[in-house]
């Protein structure tokens, strides 16, 4: 270790000799040995310097403590809260390089789509509605038919899988789809929008990707 300061009250002697200059080519800075993660406390459990402990290092006293709801352990790189994963330096456990945290982020998406893909399989197993659809049914216009009718404004679009009929979301100002739900009795909904895969039952209030 070299001394980046010296007490000025030494007389110079002393400092020579406890802190004497070295020729250095390459200077290495140690970097994440005080995590920030003070307002995760109460959240995510932490070990006694305040880092993120998760999969095998969480005991059970924390899993208690954090109300574990699942069967399973924690996967590798999964904290105390089900689904949110930590990597990188902030982690108990981490060796503090690059190439780890590289690594570590590569393996948490791996666990990101175990979770997604056994929610989805819970829900569809819960919910008969969602679980009867074999074929998601799409749009046919990107419009809501209602508000067309009406001259109105709508914010997102969501199908009915029973009837295949395109209606405003809950967030637009006639709330097309969910009243049309109501008034049918067509329980479940797709999301129409670009990138989301996504279906919804109301009756059951549950949600399912695809």
């Amino acid at each position: 270790m070299v001394g980046v300061a010296t007490p000025t009250e030494l007389p110079r002697a002393t400092q020579e000799r406890l802190f004497p200059a070295l020729e250095v080519r390459h200077l290495f800075v140690m970097t994440g040995a005080d995590p920030c993660t003070a307002w995760l406390q109460g959240c995510l459990a932490l070990d006694t310097h305040g880092f993120i402990k998760t999969g095998a290092a969480l005991t059970p006293d924390d899993l208690t403590a954090a109300r574990w709801s699942l069967a399973r352990a924690p996967h590798l790189l999964e904290t105390s809260l089900p689904g949110v994963f930590a990597v990188g330096d902030v982690r108990a456990g981490d060796i503090k390089r690059v190439a780890s945290a590289v690594g570590e982020g590569s393996n948490a998406i791996a666990f990101v789509h175990q979770v997604r893909s056994a929610r989805r399989n819970e829900v569809m197993s819960t919910c008969a509605h969602i679980a009867a659809i074999t074929t998601v049914r799409h749009e046919d216009r990107r419009e809501c038919e209602e508000c067309v009718k009406t001259g109105d404004r709508w914010v997102h679009l969501r199908v009915c899988q029973q009837c295949g009929t395109t209606r405003c979301c809950d967030s637009s100002p006639n709330q097309h789809a969910s009243t049309h739900a109501k008034a049918s009795g067509h329980p479940v909904i797709a999301s129409a929008e670009p990138g989301e895969r996504w279906l919804y039952c109301y009756p059951d209030d549950d949600f399912a990707e695809y």
